[in-house]
């Protein structure tokens, strides 16, 4: 009951402007992988076709993160947290909501809980409002070299 508390404080804020980015379609209401398929497939046909007389290549890259939120960076989630606006008070929140777990018999740094109402949204924050340079700036720089752009 206070994951879904501190969810729906936490999501107004996220999906204002300049929180997530429209791009981003997982864990998200009214977006399925059907949008975000049409979105690929109508950039796909104007690259082909080209607007005009100009026609352009098309490249897709797909990032599948391997154990996604078990490695989610407690320290990138506080970042972007407050990078959106998050107030104090509710970071606060989230932040004993990843650290305090009952009885600790380990150290955990890392991860949001599998199946949690709040693990699908902080992981959206994470990954698009900080643009975590270990998944995504490889992927950037590379496109960006060749003279691509980033959909991210």
């Amino acid at each position: 009951m206070l994951e879904r508390v501190i969810y729906n404080r936490l999501l107004p804020v996220v999906e204002s402007q300049g929180g997530l980015s429209d791009r981003q379609y997982g864990f998200r209401k009214a977006r399925s992988t059907i949008d975000a398929i049409k979105l690929v497939t109508d950039l796909a046909e104007d690259a082909i076709h080209g607007k005009g007389s100009t026609s352009k290549y098309c490249v897709v890259v797909i990032l599948d993160v391997k154990n996604a939120f078990n490695s989610a960076n407690w320290n990138l989630i506080r970042k972007s947290l407050a990078k959106v606006g998050i107030p104090a008070y509710l970071a606060a929140i989230v932040n004993s909501y990843l650290t305090d777990d009952g009885p600790q018999e380990y150290v955990v740094s890392a991860g949001v809980p599998q199946g949690s109402v709040l693990g699908p949204l902080l992981w959206n924050i994470m990954v698009v409002v900080a643009k975590h340079p270990m998944m995504l700036s490889y992927t950037q720089a590379r496109l960006s070299n060749a003279g691509w752009r980033a959909l991210i």
